[in-house]
């Protein structure tokens, strides 16, 4: 699978309901999520250590970059989705 940006259809759909178009791969899952209004994600198999996603409870202070690069500190009422090697992905 490619990699790039997604179709202008996706990209306005999801703009016209307050998301930023990222990727075709992140906007897919963005549209699944708020058509069935259920949490989906994409994972690079090629980027994870381990074979195992945790999810997990943040730890107080706990900081996480997203994809809109933009950096955020958890507390523990946030979940995060983690890989064999601890690196965070996703805080939902």
């Amino acid at each position: 699978m490619t990699i790039g940006p997604s179709p202008l259809w996706l990209q306005y759909r999801l703009e016209a309901i307050g998301l930023n178009p990222i990727s075709n791969i992140v906007d897919v899952t963005n549209f699944v999520m708020a058509e069935l209004a259920q949490p989906t994600h994409a994972f690079d198999a090629d980027l994870l250590k381990g074979e195992t996603i945790y999810v997990r409870r943040a730890r107080a202070g706990e900081r996480v970059r997203a994809l809109n690069e933009e950096e955020y500190t958890l507390d523990e009422q946030a979940l995060v989705i983690a890989d064999a090697g601890g690196r965070r992905r996703l805080q939902v």
